[in-house]
This record gives C-alpha cells, structure tokens and sequence, in this order.
C-alpha cells in the first residue's frame, strides 16, 4: 500500500516528459499545434544531417540509456514520495511466560533406528511439538552425551528454537550418556531464573552411563526446587541400528540391536520423583496434550500491525541514477550546459 498515493501521478508526468524528449530528439523539432507535424527548430537541419551518418549511432544510443535512466530516476523518486508500505499484523503476547528446557540426548543410541527413523530424528519431532505447544512459554535447549551443554537459553524466538534443533547430531558431545549431568545443568541455570514458572522436559532413550551425578540424585535436586522434570522416552527393545560412525581418525560401523541401550525405567523415575508427565512414544495427539498440561498460565494477547517502509530505498536508488544521468549529460554529452 501507499502512504500517499497521490505522488504516483508523476510516473504517467515522467513517461510523456520521457516520450517528448526521445520524438523531439529523434525529429529534430517540436510539433506544429495546428498540423501536429513536426516542424525543424532554427538550426536543426544540421543537427539531423548529423544524426543520419552512421558515426553518430553510438551518440544516439548513448543519448536514449541516459534518458531512460533520467526517467526511471523520477519514477523510483514518485514511488519514494508515495509512501510505499508492507503491512504485517502480528500476535503479541503482553506477558512472559515460563522458562523451561528440553533436554535432547545426543548419545550414539539415539542413531537406533525405529521404523525408519532414528530415535533422535523422534526426539526433534516430539521437541518441536512441545515448542509449538507452548504459548508465550520460553524454551531453551541442553544437548547432551558424555558433557552436557546449554545450546540455547529459553528464548520466545520459536525459529531461533527449531533451527538450533534441527543442528544437533548424534555424538557431538562424546560416546556416552550423562543425564544426571544434563538435568544439573538445566537446573542451575533455572534456580536463578526469575521466570514464574520453571520446568524440565528431557528426550532420551533412557539410561545413564557417566557422569559423578546420578540422574536420581538430580532429581531429587529438582524436587527440592519446585521444578517437575517431565519424560519422553523415544525408543523400544526391537531398535536396530544400521550405522554409528565413530569420531577421530578411525573411523568403523557398528551394525545388529542394541536393544539394552533402550531403558525408560530411569527416566519413568525421574519424573515420580519430581512430579512431572511420563510419555513413552508418544503420538502428536499426546505431546499436544502434554504440552497444554505443561505450559503457564493464559496470557492476553493483543494483534498488532507492523509496518515495513521501503520509501528510504527507492529514494536512494532514485537519488543516484539520478545523478548519474545529470553527469553523463554534463561531462560526457555536454547537455546542459551554457
């Protein structure tokens, strides 16, 4: 749309100034108001003798660039003076809403295979349900195997979310599994949040096999703090796994089950032990349920419509071929000059 759309009636202005300049010049004259021919100015025969031989082509050509480039000058200066603007209505939450974070294991089990796909590539899929889900909620992201490591703090940025999601690969932090340590972390960042409400969804296969921190004893920690862990177990006992490359300069695969690296026993625990949910692959239905059971309390929203203006660049591009055209006129054409 236009701010002020009136200033568009100087593009039609710019195409008669622009196709009086080019049959004036091409004529040598100025049209007879009477007869409508084009009658010679004083002077001009020879000016249009000149024009005729062929060395004066490229002077022409030249002449009709800069006239095109003068005239589309006026027309991006015309659309600069209209205003134009791109509007954009936006839902604005009034309020923050939760801290939470999911905590998305990265160890070489989450490349099992389950029906074609792999147990991480699950565990996005369920972790962008939630993120969906959750309203005005804030999340954030752990990854972790042998280390665990805040990727992304909560943030109301849902694309910021899933394009951190969508990086994380399977044994990107070590060969092993450290959820105790995964869960510490996420704690000690939400114990000094100052969010309302706070909270924990972790996405594994299960079990935990390094680590000075018991996932148990971590969760207990969450207890004590108020925060429910909640627990998604992506995997079954019949995964098969196709291929694990190992890191460093040797490189092997590994292929047959691995059917004792699925053991949602520690993570149905974690979540008695803080009062949290406890899913065990769950369909999208599910983790919308979960997700509403989860989030914070309504908050308003109010629509509000963001405006994009452009004016600044069509001036700019306007105001330099603009200028280019009067210099090429002035010290290459020698037009208007005295």
């Amino acid at each position: 749309m236009f701010e002020n759309p009136f200033f568009l009636l100087l593009l039609p202005l710019s195409l008669a100034v622009f196709w009086f300049s080019e049959i004036r010049r091409g004529r040598g004259g100025v049209p007879d108001s009477a007869s409508g021919v084009f009658v010679p100015e004083a002077g001009s025969q020879g000016r249009i003798n000149r024009t005729l031989h062929s060395a004066e082509i490229p002077d022409r050509i030249m002449h009709k660039a800069v006239n095109l480039i003068f005239m589309v000058s006026i027309i991006l200066i015309a659309f600069s003076l209209s205003g134009p603007q791109a509007l954009r209505k936006i839902d604005r939450y009034l309020a923050k809403g939760d801290d939470y974070f999911i905590l998305l294991d990265i160890s070489p089990s989450m490349a099992v295979k389950e029906n074609g796909k792999t147990r991480l590539e699950i565990a996005k899929e369920a972790a962008l349900e939630i993120a969906e889900a959750s309203g005005n909620d804030y999340p954030g992201l752990v990854f972790f195997g042998s280390d665990a490591a805040i990727v992304l703090l909560p943030t109301p940025d849902k694309e910021s979310f899933r394009e951190r999601l969508e990086s994380a690969g399977v044994m990107e932090l070590g060969e092993a599994t450290a959820l105790g340590k995964a869960l510490g972390t996420a704690l000690y960042y939400l114990r000094n949040s100052e969010s309302e409400g706070k909270r924990i969804i972790i996405l594994s296969d299960g079990g935990s096999n390094y680590g000075e921190l018991p996932p148990l004893d971590a969760a207990l920690m969450a207890s004590e703090l108020g925060i429910p862990v909640s627990c998604i177990a992506t995997g079954s006992a019949a995964g098969s796994l196709d291929v694990i490359v190992e890191p460093g300069p040797v490189r092997s695969a590994v292929r047959g089950k691995i059917s004792e690296s699925y053991n949602p026993a520690v993570l149905e625990q974690i979540s008695e032990y803080t009062g949290g949910y406890f899913l065990e692959n769950p369909g999208r239905l599910d983790l919308g349920i979960l997700a509403a059971g989860l989030k914070g309390p309504e908050v308003k929203m109010e629509t509000i419509t963001e405006k994009t203006d452009f004016s600044n660049w069509f001036l700019i591009t306007g105001a330099v071929m603009l200028l280019l055209s009067l210099v090429i006129k002035i010290y290459f054409l020698r037009e208007l000059l005295p």
